[in-house]
């Protein structure tokens, strides 16, 4: 099921990541499906393959299937690796396009001659715990607390006492590793500071940490603001700054990830899906899962 998802989350990125070319995104939608359709005639279909991030890969798989029925003679393969391997793979061409929740370090830009970063969205990283839970503010510096172990019960925050459950995601998220990144910092040594594996519950999908959260009111987890079912969890506000898509866009809220789509001397047919995946089409999806697109 993982690798399945896995798939079809890069599918959708190598889609979106065509509209991104010159001229509108309705125009390169036509004229790719014309060449598609002329290509479906030959018998010949074009794959296009997206490696990359975990989270941004489910997005762009969705995306995928409605290029892919515009224009049938291309096939948007999508892995779901990572954002280290997507950016790698996609500068030794091994993919198309990738997909990272991070920006590419000096440098990679100074290697990697010729790879262009795009973001295609902002989402928040929301902290979050039970529609139950009294909590509703964290400080910073208490988030940081209760998930490295320092502050363990819910009274050292102002809430009633009781035993802090903490969940993160597994090692290789992307969406643990912007956690960290965010919210934990790095130690003196200028090392990256990660939750503790020992002391944390931890969950492989947003789906199986929506799930315990949700049948815990005492549990505190994290998760994509865009993920987050509002009828079920709650989004704690940090240093009074709610956690809301409208706050992402502005922001107000500062605790954010930021997905990139990146090319390296891409094919006609990877351009194209790029070039779809920056037009307007495109940008309305995304903003009705919440997310912000500038």
């Amino acid at each position: 099921m993982k690798k399945l998802i896995c798939w079809v989350l890069i599918t959708a990125m190598a889609v979106t990541f065509s509209g991104c070319a010159s001229g509108t995104p309705e125009a390169s939608a036509s004229a790719s499906a014309s060449a598609s359709a002329s290509a479906l005639a030959s018998g010949e279909v074009k794959t296009v393959t997206v490696r990359g991030a975990d989270y941004i890969a489910l997005l762009v798989g969705e995306i995928a299937q409605t290029y892919m029925t515009a224009n049938p003679g291309v096939k948007i393969d999508t892995q779901v690796n990572g954002s280290n391997k997507g950016i790698a793979m996609c500068a030794d061409k091994t993919a198309d396009i990738g997909l990272s929740a991070r920006e590419l370090k000096d440098i990679e830009k100074s290697t990697f001659v010729g790879m262009e970063q795009k973001l295609l969205c902002s989402d928040g990283l929301a902290v979050a715990v039970s529609k139950d839970s009294k909590v509703s503010n964290l400080t910073a510096e208490q988030i940081k607390g209760i998930f490295m172990g320092t502050v363990s019960d819910w009274s050292e925050v102002g809430a009633d006492a009781g035993a802090i459950n903490v969940y993160t995601m597994d090692s290789s998220s992307d969406i643990r590793k912007a956690f960290n990144s965010l919210f934990l910092g790095k130690n003196e040594k200028g090392e990256q500071i990660d939750t503790e594996n020992n002391m944390n519950t931890i969950k492989s999908t947003v789906e199986d940490m929506i799930t315990a959260l949700e049948g815990d009111a005492a549990g505190i987890g994290y998760l994509p603001l865009s993920s987050l079912p509002a009828d079920k969890l709650k989004a704690l506000s940090v240093e009074g700054a709610p956690a809301t898509s409208a706050n992402v866009a502005s922001g107000s809220y500062a605790y954010v990830l930021n997905h990139y789509i990146l090319t390296r001397n891409p094919k006609q047919e990877a351009s194209d899906f790029a070039r779809y995946l920056f037009g307007n089409d495109v940008a309305a999806v995304l903003k009705g899962k919440g997310l912000a697109v500038k």
